[in-house]
């Protein structure tokens, strides 16, 4: 509820500050308040089942062009598509534009693929999920987890600009959610996610910069 808090207000104050606060937040509390020896319960550890990774992988970057298709068939290019968002956000300091994105590309890729994918992973589908696992079944647990995890993305979304439409985000990305869940339930492992997740933020950057931004910037 901490974090989520920060995150509104990040949003309503349009606060990249308080953002990065909640950012940091998500791998402070597993790693800080967390007893070391208690890192293995929440599955900070080596993944067992490796194969479930390969075949994670190849399902998260189906999953990413197919929400991308659909979320352009209903939108089309405009606000209620995170993608976008993440456009606008990318040229919101009047740096990059469709002149010269690729120039930057190689920051924007690195960025969205270190930041989030290794605080947010420790936090939801290590300390969140495990916790949930607790009181519900597997499935049920994922999906609540999964659940909270898009919420917190509108947030993200209103740093920029938010609109009713972007509520579907919730439904339409609960299956990627529930995939980063599942590897680690499978492999036991929250590395696992974060390499599902690094490739998911890459492919989703990389749809961005080649088709959002030359169309919008």
């Amino acid at each position: 509820m901490l974090i989520l808090i920060v995150h509104i207000a990040a949003a309503f104050f349009k606060s990249l500050f308080l953002n990065f606060i909640g950012m940091s937040l998500y791998i402070i509390v597993p790693l800080i308040c967390i007893k070391r020896s208690l890192w293995k319960e929440i599955r900070i550890k080596k993944p067992i089942n490796s194969k479930y990774i390969l075949w994670g992988t190849l399902l998260i970057v189906f999953i990413v062009v197919i929400t991308s298709i659909i979320y352009y068939f209903i939108w089309g290019l405009t606000t209620s598509n995170y993608m976008v968002i993440m456009a606008k956000q990318q040229m919101g300091y009047g740096v990059i534009n469709k002149a010269n994105e690729w120039k930057y590309f190689p920051i924007a890729a690195l960025g969205f693929c270190l930041i989030s994918p290794f605080t947010e992973e420790f936090f939801y589908r290590g300390l969140l999920l495990k916790a949930l696992e607790y009181r519900f079944r597997l499935s049920i647990a994922n999906i609540i987890h999964a659940f909270l995890f898009g919420i917190v993305h509108l947030f993200y979304f209103g740093l920029v600009e938010f609109n009713w439409g972007l509520l579907l985000f919730i439904p339409i990305g609960l299956p990627g959610s529930y995939l980063f869940g599942w590897i680690v339930q499978k492999t036991e492992s929250v590395f696992s996610s974060v390499i599902l997740h690094i490739v998911h933020n890459f492919i989703v950057i990389l749809l961005v910069y080649t088709f959002i931004i030359p169309v919008i910037g």
